[in-house]
């Protein structure tokens, strides 16, 4: 392996943990941002208040959702020669 490009593989992994950080970063300060703004005892009674078996029933239908879009992967792979 050429030096040039052990020093551009470093700089690479460097630049992903840096970019990385970056997105934590901005996502905490948005996430503080929106709890100091919020009624955080609004929020919690609305979450006690919420209706079980709706939030059970998105759950399964999410989970639904996504062996659906799995298998139809499977099928276009298939289609194309390749086998998962």
């Amino acid at each position: 392996m050429p030096p040039e490009s052990v020093s551009m593989a470093k700089s690479t992994g460097t630049r992903k943990w840096v970019l990385a950080g970056i997105k934590i970063l901005i996502s905490a300060s948005l996430i503080i941002f929106l709890v100091s703004e919020s009624d955080v005892s609004a929020i919690w009674h609305a979450m006690l208040s919420a209706n079980l078996v709706l939030i059970i029933l998105s759950f399964l239908l999410h989970g639904v959702g996504y062996f659906s879009s799995v298998y139809r992967w499977q099928l276009l792979l298939k289609a194309q020669g390749y086998y998962v």
